[in-house]
């Protein structure tokens, strides 16, 4: 991940304010962009930076960064969600998952895209 995106605020965990909300999610958006627009190529493989990263790990080590609630999860494009490994997914279960209903439960996993996660 690059210095700049280190040094960036980060999304606090429950965002209130629908602005905001918004303007993080085109803040994500707008970084993903740019790392796609200057990544290069070498042997059918994207690359970004000079030290050998990938596109595809540069954009999943931003996201594990920056998204910080279920329904900013719930609201990535697919791609961009599935490039968020599951455990981390996870993670942005609510801490009284375990006593919602199986209905509910289904609910939250289906808005993180874990639906068919084995858990491991």
């Amino acid at each position: 991940m690059s210095k700049t995106a280190k040094k960036t605020t980060k999304i606090t965990k429950k965002i209130e304010d629908p602005i905001v909300y918004q303007v993080a999610l085109a803040r994500i958006h707008g970084f993903l962009d740019g790392l796609r627009e200057y990544a290069w190529w070498k042997d059918g493989v994207q690359y970004v930076g000079s030290c050998g990263t990938t596109l595809q790990r540069a954009e999943r080590d931003f996201l594990i960064g920056e998204v910080r609630s279920l329904d900013m999860i719930a609201n990535l494009p697919r791609e961009l969600r599935d490039a968020i490994p599951m455990n981390v997914r996870a993670a942005y279960r609510p801490d009284n998952f375990k006593e919602l209903s199986p209905e509910d439960q289904w609910d939250v996993d289906k808005k993180l895209g874990i639906l068919d996660w084995d858990g491991a």
